[in-house]
Formats: structure tokens, C-alpha cells, sequence
């Protein structure tokens, strides 16, 4: 796909929120290869098929750098094989250096080799934030295309959230977000959930991993009516978070062809018992 000639902020907004999932593997390299172009580097893509373990070869100061490229799904992980790949490809290729870029994340065994090895690790956080400051003047995905005219699709009428707690849960190995939301619209609407997302102040995108058995995650929510929604975050990956972090809580209602997005803001730790979350309502609409 020829990068040059697509129109960015169309493919970003529809492409980000299910991590690239929507274009081919193919186009994907071609979109990263793009990135790192506009980041200031010398891209040499390799042939899609038959590559040795390097879909690009980029370079900078002199310094060449071998780069896999890993379009996975959220609940995938970039694995020991994945990483001995991109080792492997270095030396084939006698660079100075190798890389992944993933859209997930990476289990242990894979981050302890790639340390080894001096490889450098790309997960979907840092890969949201150097498309931030690439190609989205250096905001967030939502804070960014709010303020490219999806403003007059606001919508504060439709749900409220409110505030319940963030709680470590199975051996502190998760955190499990609860909260409500109500219908505080005078009519009934089925909506599906999608699962929430912290937004860091340095941008960084931290996603829920699955729902909690027992909650609300989809169906109807009847005018003036309550649903509680649960949620799971590895606790690895609220480490650090703070006050003025946000949620990102997104609806679709399939019936209105429309999305509610409720941002929620971080207001409170309470030592002892978790963390707890005083939402402000900021709510706006995306249309398929």
C-alpha cells in the first residue's frame, strides 16, 4: 500500500482501535515502514515473502538495524521463536542491531532473550505513542481525532459512569476495574462494549485483557436502568499509573449505526484497597 498516497487520519481512525487488524499483514509493513520513514529513517523493505527474519532493513547515523514486524491480536504474544527470528536476521544481514514491532504484547521468556541479546522491543504502548507523535501532533488517539471535528457529535445525554473501585484480584497477579454505567437517556438502546482502556499522561495505551465472568459486557440497557461492568488489567501493566490518567469506556450501538465514547479521569488512590476512579462525563459519537 502506498502510504503516501492514503489519507492518514481516515486509516488511523479506523485502523487503531482494532490494532491494524482490519489491513493485511502486508500493508502493515508497508505502514511501519511508513512510520519510520516520516521518524527520520532510511527504510529498506525486504521481499514479503523469503525475508530471513527482517521484513525492513532501516538505518540512522550509519547505524543498520533489522526490524520484524509482528501484526498480532490483542490476546497473542510476541513468543521465544518470534525473538530468535529477529536475532537470527541480524546476523544474516550483518546489521548493527534488531527490533520488533508488535501489536501485543511480549511474555517473559521473550523480554528476557531479547534483554540478552540487546534487542530492542516495540509492544502496542510504545507503538501507539510513535504514532502519536508521528502522525497525530504528539496526542492520543481520542484526545486527537476529538479534536479534528468529532466534536459536533457530542452526546453528554446518552450514559454515566459511575464511580466504583480498582481492586487487585487472583493473587495480585490482575486488577479488576467495576463500574457502573446507567442509561440516563429517555429511551431504551442495545449497546456492546468494548473492553476499556487507560490512557496515560505520557500517552501511553494500557488495554483491559478480558471481562469478568458475571458483568455487563453487551445487551440492553433499559432507560434509567444501572448495568455493572467488570473487567481484567494484568497487573503489570498498572504499574505507574496516576492521577489524571484516563478510562476510555466505547459503546457501539449496532440499532443507531453509531459509538459512544465516555472518558473517564483518574482522580483518587486510596491506600490499602485499591484505586478509586470519580468519573467525569465527556461523551461523543463516532459514525460507522
Amino acid at each position: 500500500m502506498d502510504f503516501e498516497k492514503i489519507q492518514m487520519d481516515s486509516f488511523l481512525k479506523a485502523s487503531m482501535p482494532v490494532r491494524f487488524q482490519d489491513v493485511s499483514p502486508f500493508d502493515f509493513e508497508d505502514f511501519i515502514a511508513y512510520l519510520l520513514y516520516q521518524a527520520g529513517y532510511e527504510v529498506e523493505q525486504t521481499d514479503y515473502t523469503g525475508d530471513f527474519g527482517a521484513d525492513m532493513i532501516i538505518e540512522n547515523e550509519g547505524i543498520r538495524t533489522v526490524v520484524q514486524v509482528k501484526r498480532y491480536q490483542a490476546s497473542a504474544t510476541v513468543g521465544v521463536h518470534d525473538i530468535n527470528q529477529v536475532v537470527a536476521a541480524q546476523t544474516y544481514y550483518q546489521a548493527d542491531h534488531a527490533m520488533i514491532i508488535a501489536t501485543t504484547s511480549y511474555t517473559s521468556s521473550a523480554i528476557k532473550i531479547a534483554e540478552n541479546a540487546g534487542l530492542e522491543t516495540w509492544d502496542w504502548d510504545r507503538l501507539s505513542l510513535e504514532i502519536s507523535e508521528v502522525f497525530l501532533d504528539g496526542k492520543d488517539y481520542f484526545a486527537y481525532f476529538k479534536s479534528q471535528g468529532d466534536k459536533e457529535m457530542h452526546d453528554e445525554t446518552t450514559v454515566q459512569i459511575l464511580p466504583k473501585d480498582f481492586d487487585v484480584f487472583e493473587n495480585e497477579k490482575y486488577h479488576a476495574l467495576i463500574f457502573e454505567i446507567e442509561n440516563i437517556s429517555d429511551e431504551n438502546f442495545l449497546c456492546r462494549l468494548e473492553l476499556p482502556i487507560i490512557l496515560t499522561k505520557q500517552k501511553k495505551q494500557l488495554q483491559a485483557i478480558e471481562w469478568m465472568e458475571g458483568y455487563f459486557s453487551g445487551g440492553n440497557i433499559y432507560s434509567g436502568a444501572r448495568v455493572e461492568v467488570g473487567c481484567l488489567f494484568l497487573s503489570a501493566q498498572i504499574d505507574g499509573i496516576d492521577q489524571g490518567d484516563r478510562i476510555i469506556q466505547k459503546l457501539h450501538l449496532p440499532e443507531k449505526e453509531q459509538s459512544i465514547i465516555s472518558e473517564a479521569f483518574l482522580l483518587e488512590q486510596r491506600k490499602g484497597c485499591g484505586l478509586m476512579f470519580l468519573f467525569f462525563l465527556l461523551i461523543f459519537l463516532f459514525i460507522y
